[in-house]
């Protein structure tokens, strides 16, 4: 079983490496075509070729277009690879929750089950509905809790302590604030961003009505993303694994409510 349960955890942690890959070959490929597009504008100057003329005008149409709704091409690459970063990472743990769900189930009836009722009599297949369940169960972890509190529940349900430090910890909910920024409000900080950062002591240097991404430099911040939230990662696979033994035990003196 404790080879099932790290090749399902390893599994997870491919599965994450292969998203963040895809999505570091987007920006390469999107910088590269950046540039080929600025070679081709300048030499379109003296070009009379129609599908060159074309090319330019529905180019320029475009990004006018992007500008107009106040968003630069480069903002919105920024964008989409900071709020991906973050949710591949949030999927990392989404799975491992699950996965530990999966291969011990008797953590299910430490809190109130509640169970549909089409999933109760409208499916047949036993481990559809197994599975639903579980989903229910992790989506209202990870939608009700914010990173502090999701790293808690580790040690609440499954008595797993992961030993993060507080500076990384800061910075992944900082990163968890800004996505929801972007998605919610156009990258424009408000005050209820601020209070947020305020209620764990993060005094940030930006005001009500900054873009959140403003005078930051692409690779610098994905950079420092990936080096510290591999190292959350790390420390989760290292605990998970480590502390299979002790998961097993725990799981075999629960008791039926």
């Amino acid at each position: 079983m404790n080879n099932k349960f790290e090749y399902q955890l390893k599994g997870i942690y491919t599965e994450f490496l292969k998203n963040r890959i895809l999505d570091q070959d987007f920006e390469i490929v999107t910088i590269a075509m950046t540039k080929m597009t600025n070679i081709i504008l300048e030499k379109a100057k003296d070009s009379n070729e129609d599908s060159i003329k074309d090319f330019v005008k529905s180019y320029k149409d475009s990004t006018k277009n992007i500008t107009l709704n106040s968003k630069l091409y480069d903002s919105i690459i920024f964008e989409r690879l900071y709020i991906n970063n973050y949710f591949y990472f949030e999927e990392f743990i989404s799975k491992c929750f699950s996965t530990l769900y999966i291969n011990f189930p008797k953590f299910l009836i430490v809190d109130e089950i509640n169970i549909d009722y089409e999933d109760l009599f409208e499916q047949d297949d036993i481990n559809f509905i197994r599975n639903r369940f579980i989903d229910k169960k992790v989506k209202s972890i990870m939608q009700s809790s914010n990173i502090y509190s999701i790293f808690k529940k580790f040690d609440s349900i499954f008595a797993l302590k992961i030993k993060i430090d507080k500076d990384i910890l800061n910075n992944l909910f900082i990163i968890s604030q800004n996505r929801n920024i972007i998605v919610h409000n156009k990258g424009l900080v408000n005050s209820i961003y601020l209070m947020e950062l305020r209620k764990y002591s993060i005094i940030s240097d930006k005001e009500e009505g900054d873009y959140i991404l403003s005078s930051l430099d692409i690779n610098t911040v994905l950079k420092s993303q990936f080096e510290f939230i591999d190292q959350i990662i790390e420390k989760v696979m290292s605990t998970l694994i480590g502390d299979y033994k002790r998961i097993v035990e725990y799981h075999n003196e629960i008791k039926r409510k």
